[in-house]
Parts: C-alpha cells; sequence; structure tokens
C-alpha cells in the first residue's frame, strides 16, 4: 500500500514541515506569476485586435467586462 511520503512521520516534523513551506512558497509564487500576467495584459494581447466583439458576447461575456 503507497505512502505519502511527505507525511511519514517517521521523517519527523521538521521535513513535513520543510515539504509544506514548499508547498506554500509554490503556491504563492505560480499566483505571483498569474497575477503578472493578468496586471500586464500578454494575455489580452495575444488576441487579435480586429476580432469582431459578438464572439465574446457568444461565449457569455458581458459587453463592460469584454473590455
Amino acid at each position: 500500500m503507497g505512502t505519502y511520503l511527505f507525511l511519514d512521520p517517521a521523517q519527523g516534523y521538521g521535513v513535513v514541515g520543510l515539504d509544506a513551506l514548499a508547498i506554500a512558497i509554490a503556491t504563492v509564487v505560480f499566483a505571483s506569476i498569474i497575477w503578472l500576467i493578468s496586471r500586464l495584459h500578454l494575455v489580452r494581447n495575444l488576441t487579435p485586435v480586429d476580432a469582431p466583439e459578438t464572439r465574446l458576447s457568444e461565449i457569455g461575456l458581458h459587453p463592460v467586462i469584454q473590455r
């Protein structure tokens, strides 16, 4: 039967704590990257400028949210 190595009590609380800290740091780093991309509008700049606005309304976005 498989075990979660990072929750193995034989390793001690220090190893478990470091694993939890690494997971927390990775979460913050990835969230920061996603937030930065959203602030810099990198994804939005990749969309065609002349795309018809009706395409966005087809997927249910309100006209105010589209821009």
